[in-house]
C-alpha cells in the first residue's frame, strides 16, 4: 500500500525497512496473521516458548534444543548433522522469532546458507572442523557491522547506511573460528535504554512473557538465545546491556572488562566523545559451560589481531579455591531512593547464599563498602557529557524528525555544552571509585561479590525508566568484570576486580553447580 501524503517521511523510511527485513523470511516459514497478532501483544503476560512445536520438524526442534554448544558441536565434528543441517534449524526457528518478538534487525538468511555450504565443504575436504566454532549458530547484536549488511542500532537516519560500514572486528574473528553468523538483534533507539524499543523494528518482547521487557540495549539478543533461535548471542554493555536481557530472560550474561575482548568498528548512534568509561561486548548464553567455552575460544583466537586495543594475552589458567570467599550484598541501607531491591530480589540473593555456604563455600556478608548511592546519576552524566564537534545520537533522532521512545526520557535530551572543569571531576571521581573497590576486594579478601543485578528480577515494558541500578553500572564505570547466573525465577550478580575474566568464568561455574 503506498504511504499516506500526511504519513512522515521517517515513518515511511522505517516501514520500508521493518518490511524489507521481513521479506527475507521464506514464504514456507511464515507465520499467519491470526498468530501474528496472538503472540505479538506487549500487554498480555504469554509465554511463546511452546511455539515453535507447531512449526519446526522432528529434528530441527532435535538440533535448536541443544543447550551446551559443545554437545551440538559434537554432533557435527563427528559428522551426524552437517552445518546445513544446523543452520536452517537454526534460521527457522529464529524465523518464528523475528515474527512474534520484534527481535531481529537484519534476516541474513543468504550469508548464513552460503556459510554453513563453505564449512560443509571445509569440512568435506579437510576431514576436520574450520575452528572450535564450526557450525555453531551465532547471534549478534545490531551494532556489529557484517558486511552487505545495515546497522540502524534503532535509528531511521542510519537505515541504508550498509555501505559506509566496514565488518567489525568480532564478525571477522567468529567467522574465522567457524561460527554462522545469520541474523542481527533489535536494540533500544540509539542503545542507551533498558528496553529495546524503536521506530524502526518495534518493541522486542521476551519470549518467557510478553509483556515483561526484554531488557537493554542487548534485548534483541536476549529474546533469541532465550528462545533458543541461536546457540549463543553476542552483546554489549555499558550500563547493564549484556546483563539486563540475561536477567530478564534468565540466561547467563557475561560483562568482560574492557580491553579483553575486541570493539573494533562497530556502529554507534552519534559520534563517541571518548570522555566516558568504555563499552564491552561479551556473551549470554543459556549454560555455564557455553560462557566459559565461548571466552576461552575468542581469548585464544588472539583477539588482539583483530582489534589492536585489546591485550595481548590469551585465556589464562587460574588457580582458582575450591572453596570460595563471597561477600554478600542484599541491598545496601541508605535513604537514597536508587538502593531500593524488592524483598523477592533479596531473597533470591539470600537463597543463592545459603545454598553456596551449604556447599562448603565462605559466605559472609559484605560491609562498609563503597557506597552505591547516586552511581546511576554518575554515570549518566558520562553519557550527557556534550562537546563541540561531537554530533550525539540524540542530535541526530532530533534531526530525523523521529519520535523519541518513552524509555529514554531518563535522559537530558538537549543537554548543554559540558565544561572542561566539569569533565575533569568526573574522570578523577572515576578514579577514586576504582581504587575504592579494588582496595575493597583486597582488604576483605574476597573472591567475588553475590548480590542483586537490579531492583526487580524483571520489569515491565518502559519500567525501568522509573528505577534507576547503580548495582549494575558501578561495574562499567571501575571496569570490573560481572556476570549474572539464572536463580529462582531472575538471576544473581557476580562481581570480580578487572581483568579476572578467567576467575569470574571458573567462579560462575561454581556458582551454578551450588545454587542449580
Amino acid at each position: 500500500m503506498s504511504p499516506s501524503i500526511n504519513t512522515p517521511e521517517w515513518k515511511t523510511v522505517a516501514d520500508a525497512k521493518r518490511a524489507s527485513v521481513l521479506a527475507e523470511i521464506p514464504e514456507e516459514w511464515r507465520l499467519s496473521n491470526d498468530v501474528i497478532e496472538k503472540y505479538n501483544d506487549p500487554t498480555k503476560h504469554q509465554s511463546v516458548m511452546d511455539v515453535p512445536k507447531q512449526y519446526l520438524t522432528a529434528e530441527e526442534l532435535e538440533i535448536t534444543e541443544h543447550d551446551d554448544s559443545q554437545q551440538l558441536l559434537s554432533k557435527i565434528h563427528a559428522g551426524q548433522y552437517t552445518s546445513l543441517q544446523v543452520y536452517r534449524a537454526f534460521a527457522h526457528r529464529v524465523a518464528i522469532a523475528a515474527q512474534l518478538l520484534n527481535c531481529c534487525t537484519e534476516i541474513m538468511f543468504e550469508f548464513g546458507e552460503k556459510t554453513a555450504k563453505e564449512l560443509d565443504a571445509y569440512f568435506q575436504q579437510h576431514g576436520k572442523p574450520k575452528g572450535p566454532f564450526h557450525g555453531l549458530p551465532i547471534s549478534v547484536k545490531d551494532c556489529f557491522n557484517v558486511k552487505g549488511y545495515d546497522s540502524v542500532v534503532g535509528m531511521v537516519c542510519h537505515v541504508g547506511n550498509k555501505d559506509e560500514l566496514v565488518q567489525s572486528a568480532w564478525v571477522d574473528l567468529l567467522l574465522d573460528q567457524g561460527a554462522i553468523i545469520y541474523v542481527k538483534s533489535n536494540v533500544p533507539m540509539s542503545m542507551m535504554s533498558s528496553d529495546s524499543e524503536n521506530n524502526v523494528n518495534g518493541k522486542t518482547l521476551n519470549p518467557l512473557g510478553t509483556d515483561w521487557s526484554s531488557g537493554g540495549s542487548s534485548g534483541g539478543e536476549g529474546a533469541i538465545v532465550a528462545f533458543k533461535g541461536a546457540m549463543i548471542g553476542v552483546g554489549t554493555d555499558i550500563a547493564g546491556s549484556i546483563r539486563f536481557p540475561a536477567a530478564n530472560q534468565e540466561l547467563f550474561g557475561f560483562k568482560p572488562s574492557s580491553d579483553r575482548l575486541p570493539y573494533k568498528n562497530q556502529k554507534a548512534g552519534g559520534n563517541p566523545n571518548f570522555m566516558g568509561f568504555k563499552p564491552v561486548a561479551g556473551p549470554l548464553a543459556r549454560s555455564a559451560n557455553d560462557i566459559e567455552f565461548f571466552m576461552k575460544t575468542v581469548l585464544d583466537a588472539k583477539p588482539w589481531v583483530y582489534d589492536p586495543v585489546v591485550l595481548p594475552f590469551g585465556y589464562q589458567k587460574v588457580e582458582v579455591p575450591e572453596k570460595l570467599n563471597i561477600g554478600v550484598i542484599l541491598k545496601e541501607e541508605g535513604d537514597s531512593k536508587d538502593l531500593a531491591v524488592d524483598q523477592d530480589v533479596q531473597d533470591m540473593v539470600q537463597s543463592a547464599a545459603n545454598k553456596l555456604q551449604a556447599a562448603g563455600h565462605n559466605v559472609k556478608t559484605a560491609t562498609n563498602h563503597p557506597s552505591f548511592a547516586g552511581k546511576w546519576d554518575f554515570g549518566t552524566e558520562f553519557f550527557e557529557i556534550k562537546v563541540k564537534g561531537v554530533i550525539t545520537a540524540l542530535d541526530k533522532i532530533k534531526a530525523s524528525g523521529e519520535p523519541i521512545i518513552p524509555s529514554l526520557g531518563y535522559m537530558n535530551l538537549d543537554p548543554p555544552f559540558t565544561p572542561i572543569e566539569e569533565i575533569v571531576r568526573l574522570k578523577k571521581e572515576l578514579v577514586i571509585l576504582y581504587s575504592q573497590w579494588q582496595d575493597y576486594f583486597q582488604e576483605q579478601q574476597i573472591d567475588m561479590l553475590l548480590m542483586p543485578l537490579t531492583r526487580q528480577k524483571k520489569w515491565k515494558h518502559d519500567e525501568f525508566l522509573h528505577q534507576e541500578s547503580p548495582y549494575s553500572i558501578t561495574w562499567n564505570e571501575v571496569d570490573f568484570a560481572a556476570a549474572v547466573v539464572p536463580h529462582d525465577g531472575g538471576c544473581v550478580q557476580l562481581v570480580c576486580p578487572r581483568l579476572m575474566e578467567e576467575k569470574l568464568v571458573s567462579m560462575i561455574k561454581q556458582v551454578d553447580a551450588a545454587i542449580n
